[in-house]
């Protein structure tokens, strides 16, 4: 008698009133699209001290199947055969990694070494979506800091720093950071570039703003970046001072 009902609540609603009976479900779900990168930042990030890395953010697939339970990222420089898993297990709701680079050799002068990326989305069945398009990150010969150097203890009220022969012309700007805040200050980026012949080495002195103090005790990191228009590459070097 139960099932006889059953039967009936979906039969006189159709009858009546039009098909109210959910269809049934697709099983199994579609897969997952591909994500896709939408930045590639070359920065200054906090690990164990300040090092130079990439930050990549990302968004996610269009949502036709089941919920998205990770992503992984993988990647390979001109120095490996071929990709290799570089982070996996980043949560469903993040959307930003910053990669260290260290792994990577500095390009020497007047060379360009592009790093490529891929990610995919891992799916609560454990199925992988597609993997993304290849994007790549170009990097360049870094700038030399020269003032203040590790071994210094002091309050600067600017830095200096030299880059090599750049003939397409570039931007160079600094960044101050801290443990507990980050990157807290960053100088304007240029209006025009600056341009040189590659037997010249360029020196700059930018100043520090006086609203900036410093704590007593503390280290602080300073990182020079470079962006080279021609070949859309980019350099970061990344020293660090004590302000007894």
């Amino acid at each position: 008698m139960r099932k006889l009902f059953v039967a009936l609540t979906c039969f006189f609603p159709v009858f009546f009133l039009g098909s109210s009976c959910p269809s049934p479900e697709q099983f199994p779900p579609p897969p997952l699209s591909a994500p896709a990168f939408i930045g590639k930042d070359l920065t200054a990030a906090k690990f164990d001290v300040f090092r130079p890395a990439i930050h990549l953010t990302w968004k996610a697939p269009s949502a036709d199947s089941v919920a998205i339970r990770e992503y992984v990222i993988l990647s390979r420089s001109d120095d490996s055969a071929g990709f290799a898993t570089i982070v996996r297990s980043i949560p469903d709701t993040v959307f930003d990694y910053y990669d260290n680079i260290d792994r990577i050799a500095v390009p020497a002068q007047n060379e360009i070494k592009p790093v490529y990326y891929r990610i995919f989305a891992i799916d609560t069945l454990g199925r992988n979506s597609d993997t993304s398009s290849i994007d790549s990150v170009m990097l360049s010969w870094p700038p030399k800091p020269l003032f203040p150097l590790m071994s210094d203890s002091m309050q600067p009220d600017s830095v200096v720093f030299t880059l090599t022969g750049v003939m397409g012309g570039y931007f160079p700007y600094i960044f101050l950071c801290s443990d507990s805040l980050g990157i807290f200050w960053k100088s304007p980026k240029p209006d025009t570039p600056t341009y040189s012949y590659a037997d010249k080495t360029d020196r700059f002195i930018v100043n520090i703003p006086k609203n900036i103090s410093f704590m007593r005790g503390s280290f602080y990191y300073w990182a020079v970046k470079v962006e080279i228009p021609t070949g859309n590459s980019q350099a970061i070097a990344i020293s660090r001072f004590y302000v007894p």
